[in-house]
Order: C-alpha cells, then sequence, then structure tokens
C-alpha cells in the first residue's frame, strides 16, 4: 500500500463512526493507523490478535513527537488508554516478526478505540486511568460524578 493509498484509508475512517475495525498483518510487516484528537480527551482502546505460529506481534501506539502512550510487546489482547494533553496527531501501530527462514500466514487484528465521551466507561477504564494518572479512588468517583452531572 503505497502512502496515497493509506492516506485516503485514514481519511475515510475518518469520515466513518467505525465501532471496530479488522485487517490482515503479513509475516514480518508493520501496519500503522493516525487520527487527530482534540486536547484533553480520553482515548481507549481494545484489541485481539488471531493466533500465528511462530509470530511475534507488537503494539506501539505514539503521539506526533514519538511519546510512548501504550507498548506492548508479544501482543496478543488487551486493552490501552490515554488522555490527550494537547490537540495532538497519534499513532497505533502493529508490527510483526518471523525469524529468518520461518513461514506463516497472515494475522488478523480487530481494533475498537473510542474517544471523548464514548470511551468514558467508567466501569472498564478506571484501573488503568488509575494507574496512569496516579489518581485515587475518590478523585475517579468525582469524576465519575462530575460527568454524569454535566450530562444531565
Amino acid at each position: 500500500m503505497d502512502l496515497t493509498q493509506c492516506l485516503v484509508f485514514i481519511w475515510l475512517i475518518c469520515l466513518i463512526t467505525v465501532d471496530c475495525l479488522t485487517f490482515h498483518l503479513k509475516p514480518n510487516q508493520k501496519k500503522c493507523l493516525r487520527e487527530e484528537i482534540h486536547k484533553n480527551v480520553l482515548v481507549t482502546g481494545e484489541y485481539e490478535l488471531s493466533d500465528a505460529p511462530g509470530q511475534r506481534t507488537s503494539l506501539r501506539v505514539t503521539d506526533s513527537k514519538s511519546h510512548i502512550l501504550y507498548n506492548k510487546d508479544e501482543a496478543k489482547k488487551g486493552k490501552f488508554a490515554f488522555t490527550t494533553e494537547e490537540y495532538d496527531m497519534f499513532e497505533v501501530c502493529f508490527e510483526t516478526k518471523m525469524p529468518a527462514g520461518g513461514h506463516g500466514g497472515d494475522r488478523e487484528v480487530f481494533l475498537n478505540m473510542k474517544h471523548g465521551v464514548e470511551a468514558k466507561d467508567y466501569e472498564n477504564c478506571c484501573t488503568q486511568i488509575l494507574k496512569t494518572k496516579n489518581q485515587s479512588a475518590q478523585q475517579v468517583e468525582l469524576n465519575h460524578f462530575d460527568a454524569n452531572r454535566l450530562q444531565v
């Protein structure tokens, strides 16, 4: 896929609301998705990769300044969350590695990302946010209360 096709693909993703994105990743290949997000926006993601014996896949989420927002070697299934500090472009990259001489099939990647109001699922992502921001449980409850109050 050349750069023009990649940009058109990203542009189409931005126009369409997608609950879950699925794509195939060949051995020794890297695929990245980019999205612009406004300042102070919560972003959550959930991913799962199909089994592929012998392949190792890493997942890395970075901002435009190459700050690592999430990194997972040997990614198979998981969740991530972060809050943007400023209006920025962030990138989600999956990369597979296969030992020299190895042969394997494609890995299917399922990625579900949410941001803003739709990402505010306090039941599932509070624990992860607590770890990243070192907030107390009381602070999370206050945030939950404030979000509910603003929606009324």
